[in-house]
């Protein structure tokens, strides 16, 4: 096997704040502190998804809880044409597209200690799938669109009715079925659209949602009625005053006719 991390443990360097009363430093979720700073090297080569994960692990600063007998399964090999090295991101996005490809899910059971469970999807615990999702705002599920791990998110909408909304999306994005198609909610909320799935199939129907939620547009609008209104208003104006000009015409004709025979006899 090909599969190494390269580089060695990044230097901690510690600064001490001595200002009185300074703000303790926030928690930080363990997939944002790999291992090393050189990347995720992924080997040109065959490589057993077991121990793909493995290294993904170490490198994120993880533990996955992994079923070893249904992945010690000769079928979950990968072979890999082209070396990846890949950062941080890079290398959650990928691993857990290799692991789907071959029928598992990574599941998060505590992120902020960096616990997470790879579940096949076809075996025993396939329903904890869908329970652990990840919960993020729908700008975070764009920005991990590329991972196959489950999303919850809650889509604010401005002119869409969300219970229309969901009926009207749900054809297209439930053909899969069961656990692999989108899955669609509120909470009472009719501006609020709630989404379950895996990060592409959320990210799409959150792409989606955007492009069509804006005002209806009318037919006809308003300032166009006024609009023609005037120019009916002009025209009829026009058409009156022309003929009062007829009108007046013919009057001076019928005067000139009437003074005509008077010059005759003189």
């Amino acid at each position: 096997m090909k599969l190494r991390n390269s580089g060695r443990l990044a230097a901690l360097v510690l600064v001490s704040l001595c200002v009185a009363g300074s703000a303790p430093a926030p928690l930080s979720v363990a997939q944002d502190r790999p291992k090393t700073s050189q990347g995720f090297v992924l080997e040109a080569g065959e490589h057993r998804l077991q121990d793909i994960l493995n290294s993904a692990a170490e490198f994120l600063n993880r533990n996955y809880i992994m079923p070893t007998a249904e992945l010690a399964n000769a079928a979950n090999t990968i072979e890999i044409q082209r070396k990846l090295n890949l950062d941080a991101i890079g290398c959650e996005e990928v691993v857990s597209q290799l692991a789907y490809v071959k029928g598992f899910t990574i599941v998060p059971l505590d992120p902020l200690r960096g616990l997470y469970e790879v579940v096949s999807q076809r075996g025993q615990r396939v329903a904890e799938i869908g329970i652990n999702p990840l919960h993020l705002s729908p700008d975070e599920v764009l920005r991990k669109s590329r991972m196959k791990v489950q999303v919850l998110t809650s889509v604010p909408l401005k002119h869409l009715d969300a219970a229309k909304a969901s009926q009207q999306l749900r054809p297209f994005f439930t053909s899969g079925g069961g656990r692999n198609g989108l899955q669609f909610g509120n909470a009472g909320n009719q501006r609020s659209l709630l989404l379950q799935g895996y990060a592409s199939q959320v990210a799409g129907a959150i792409r989606l949602l955007r492009e069509v939620d804006k005002p209806e547009r009318e037919a006809f609008p308003k300032t166009y009625y006024t609009q023609l209104r005037a120019l009916v208003a002009s025209t009829n104006q026009q058409a009156n005053s022309l003929q009062a000009v007829k009108q007046r015409l013919a009057d001076l004709e019928a005067q000139f006719a009437a003074l005509a025979p008077s010059k005759t006899k003189k």
